[in-house]
């Protein structure tokens, strides 16, 4: 059960509890401790300029009940670098959508070459975009378009991530 700080929004006290679960830290709303979720199993890296894309695919992992995390998680005043660390850390995947943006993104390459050197990374790329164009560490990893939803849950399912029955509009396992 969370417990409601002084705002008494439940929508303030899930937005905490990803906090805590992404940063590792005892984050606290008003007196009340928020307890500790599990940290999302699914990081998404994207560059600023592709967010409707990291947008609708976190809506539709969240619609398949797969937890992800991207960078709106991160509150004004929290430590971008930090929070992204240990996001990506705690992550089981990393989904990298490349685009003709992305691939120029020295924080994005970071990211995917994280996820890659712990066995973890998936790529995508937004439709229309040319192959050819991924950085040449990653260029040699299958990449399917961001559109191709069910080769993603697939791919998600190497890593024991699976969706969801949506019963009454929640997830159960």
């Amino acid at each position: 059960m969370v417990k409601l700080g002084k705002t008494g929004s439940a929508a303030h006290a899930r937005r905490d509890a990803l906090r805590t679960a992404a940063h590792g830290q005892a984050w606290r709303q008003g007196s009340a401790a928020v307890p500790v979720r599990k940290a999302a199993p699914v990081f998404i890296s994207y560059a600023q300029e592709d967010r409707p894309v990291a947008r609708s695919l976190a809506t539709f992992l969240a619609g398949q009940g797969i937890a992800s995390w991207w960078d709106r998680e991160i509150l004004s005043g929290e430590d971008f670098t930090c929070a992204i660390e240990t996001a990506l850390g705690a992550s089981d995947a990393a989904i990298v959508i490349w685009s003709d943006i992305s691939v120029a993104k020295e924080y994005v390459r970071n990211e995917a070459t994280y996820a890659r050197n712990r066995g973890k990374l998936i790529t995508v790329h937004v439709p229309g975009f040319d192959k050819e164009r991924i950085p040449i560490g990653f260029l040699l990893r299958q990449s399917e378009c961001v559109a191709e939803r069910e080769r993603l849950i697939e791919a998600l399912g190497r890593f024991g991530i699976h969706p969801h029955a949506r019963v009454n509009g929640s997830a159960r396992s």
